[in-house]
């Protein structure tokens, strides 16, 4: 059974800052685990990012949406990840709040 998992950030971030960051974010990601991730599809409707990826196997769909003052990742866990659901959110949150710290 799928599993939604949701991780909210705070952020005190100018709101086209915190989209900058998010976007910067996300490439960044995906440069960095060029090969891991096989397929990535994904595209930005105003303050929200919608997509899906596929990686060791699995598909994972989700949405990004920012926020004036927070962000909120919002991704849908297939069966066989959802096992790792809580080290899946501690790495999104930890790696999320790191780009949205203000300088």
């Amino acid at each position: 059974m799928a599993k939604n998992l949701v991780v909210k950030i705070a952020h005190e971030l100018p709101h086209a800052d915190a989209l900058s960051r998010v976007d910067h974010f996300i490439r960044q990601f995906l440069i960095k685990y060029e090969s891991k991730v096989a397929e990535f599809d994904a595209g930005w409707d105003t303050n929200r990012l919608e997509g899906r990826a596929r990686a060791l196997g699995q598909s994972v769909t989700g949405s990004i949406d920012v926020g004036p003052q927070e962000v909120v990742i919002s991704l849908q866990l297939p069966m066989l990840l959802t096992v790792m659901s809580k080290q899946i959110e501690g790495f999104l949150k930890s790696r999320a709040e790191n780009a949205l710290r203000a300088n």
